[in-house]
């Protein structure tokens, strides 16, 4: 179009610029605004705000807010756009500013708050908003995405009574029919310790709402997490029984570290083993960082090691922490452990935790002289004890 001498308007640039932000393609961006500049319409609302929503997306929040402050009419999407880009980056101080100052908000406004202060950790904030949009005098009300966007503060919190109530608010509104809704829900009565709750609304969900592998995993992981890898292999199987979902890669993570957990050792290797030859899954270091775990766990370190060894792709710091914990628990193969805390203080040289455990290990094997060398290796490094710093879990 260009080539040809046509000129683009303020529909041809923002679909343009969709596709440079979905592509992370800022230099392309900057010239497209170099066009829209010169045909004039980079002053246009539209146009601008695609403009500020590509530039937030490509992680130039300098370039959107320049463009947003120059815009000489905004309507409420320009807004939105800006506090997104804000809360993309976790900027949450200056996205709350300009909340603050929005003229007219609108049902995006408020949940992109909500959704970028859970995801940056801020729950209490996240929560302060959603009660405001409860309320009777509210003009804007929850819709099913912000229903979505709020339970995983309460997650973070680990606050079980304001879940109930948010699940009960979104019953009320008939806000949880919609299965990512009920996902959340799953998600967060798990991560709140109520195992009763999640399989509840597991159970309440029609054979439409499953047919997401992501309602699975999550009352996969939700028995994982809790150590029940026996009824997370039965949800499994129910899975594949279904047909209703094929499972992917997260559900197999879910699926390996509950067996691990579980000392399903031989059962957890099947997995593994059908993952790419039966599901066609292709293997990430997570799951070998999951098999690894498991074999650990069971006091397997040879086989651990070797599983680490023969890795297709670079084993990164989950494998070899796995591997080094599991030496480290059993008191066994010294020469796994100190190959897994080499290649950790490669990938992670200030973790004082790989240190410990190996010093540890040494010492349990009377092996002096190798302990005082590595504090003296780890003085040499200016590496800090720290007290949290562990691969044991």
């Amino acid at each position: 179009m260009h080539r040809s001498s046509c000129r683009g308007d303020h529909f041809t640039y923002p679909f343009v610029l969709k596709s440079v932000a979905d592509l992370e393609f800022i230099i392309t961006g900057r010239c497209i605004h170099g066009l829209s500049r010169k045909d004039g319409l980079d002053s246009d609302m539209y146009v601008a705000t695609a403009l500020i929503d590509m530039y937030a997306k490509c992680g130039d929040l300098v370039d959107a807010r320049k463009v947003f402050d120059e815009i000489p009419v905004r309507d409420v999407s320009s807004w939105n756009a800006m506090i997104s880009g804000y809360m993309r980056e976790g900027s949450c101080a200056h996205a709350r500013v300009l909340f603050d100052e929005m003229p007219v908000r609108n049902i995006v406004s408020w949940t992109s708050m909500i959704s970028g202060y859970t995801q940056s950790g801020h729950s209490d904030a996240a929560l302060q908003l959603f009660d405001l949009m409860t309320m009777e005098d509210s003009t804007v009300k929850p819709n099913w995405v912000t229903v979505m966007s709020i339970l995983p503060a309460c997650e973070n919190s680990s606050d079980l009574e304001r879940g109930r109530r948010i699940h009960s608010f979104a019953r009320e509104k008939g806000l949880d029919t919609h299965s990512s809704v009920q996902t959340a829900l799953i998600a967060m009565y798990a991560k709140c310790g109520s195992l009763l709750d999640a399989r509840s609304c597991f159970d309440g969900m029609n054979s439409t709402s499953r047919n997401s592998s992501s309602t699975w995993n999550a009352m996969i992981t939700a028995y994982s997490s809790h150590g029940l890898g026996k009824e997370a292999v039965e949800t499994f199987e129910a899975m594949i029984k279904s047909g209703s979902a094929a499972p992917d890669s997260i559900t197999f993570t879910g699926l390996l570290s509950g067996c691990g957990h579980s000392g399903l050792v031989e059962q957890g290797l099947k997995y593994f083993e059908e993952m790419s030859s039966t599901h066609g899954v292709e293997k990430t270091r997570e799951h070998y960082a999951c098999v690894v775990d498991m074999l650990g766990r069971a006091g397997r370190v040879a086989e651990a090691y070797e599983v680490s060894d023969g890795m297709p792709m670079a084993a990164g710091a989950s494998v070899w922490g796995s591997l080094l914990a599991a030496s480290s628990r059993w008191n066994e193969n010294v020469e796994a452990a100190e190959v897994a805390a080499e290649k950790l203080l490669e990938l992670e040289p200030d973790n004082s935790g790989t240190y410990a455990m190996l010093s540890n290990m040494y010492a349990e094997a009377q092996m002096w002289e190798e302990v005082d060398g590595l504090r003296l290796f780890q003085r040499s490094r200016r590496v800090k004890k720290n007290p949290g710093s562990s691969w044991i879990d």
